[in-house]
């Protein structure tokens, strides 16, 4: 059995050469005036013809690539206005002081300070006031040692919302900043 396979195997190799190589022989030959097979075939490789066109190899002409122009761009405006996300350089504004960035994204900030929640609640509040905004929402939840203060500022099209969380036991302040224009 395993001489069949072996047998097999083989022979699938050298078929496979073979129709490789006059793959590669036939490229370089014209064939008949059928194209279905080697009816009148001339191998031109050795064959050099007088008055070819500049640029042809032994008179075959090889065509060059043409480029196509792109299509037109289409513009497509949505139906109703699309919230777009901040520039970083609008998130970096709203860091905590000595605090640490656990994630950045184009329109959010993950941050932890050791600061106590109450100041790093008031920074906030100012800075917003700072940017020209209105504190359109502020709570304060405390329960069990376990602090969560919210604060959303608007103006105009520019709107923030930021969390200020401190789990009971913890010696960190988690902060998290959420802008969009």
């Amino acid at each position: 059995m395993r001489k069949f396979i072996l047998l097999f195997a083989f022979s699938t190799f050298i078929i496979g050469v073979v129709v490789i190589n006059n793959n590669t022989l036939s490229g370089s030959r014209v064939r008949g005036m059928s194209g279905r097979g080697n009816i009148n075939e001339e191998v031109l490789s050795d064959i050099d013809i007088e008055g070819a066109p500049e640029g042809s190899e032994n008179g075959i002409i090889h065509p060059s690539p043409t480029m196509k122009p792109f299509p037109d761009l289409v513009t497509v405006s949505p139906s109703k206005p699309v919230s777009t996300p901040a520039d970083v350089s609008d998130v970096d504004k709203f860091i905590y002081p000595d605090a640490g960035i656990l994630g950045k994204s184009v329109n959010g900030i993950e941050l932890r300070s050791y600061g106590d929640p109450g100041p790093v609640t008031d920074w906030y509040k100012d800075k917003i006031k700072e940017k020209g905004m209105s504190v359109t929402s502020f709570v304060t939840t405390s329960a069990n040692g376990n602090i969560l203060n919210k604060l959303s500022g608007a103006s105009g099209n520019e709107e923030v919302n930021i969390e200020i969380k401190r789990d009971a036991g913890e010696e960190f302040t988690q902060i998290k900043i959420s802008l969009e224009h």
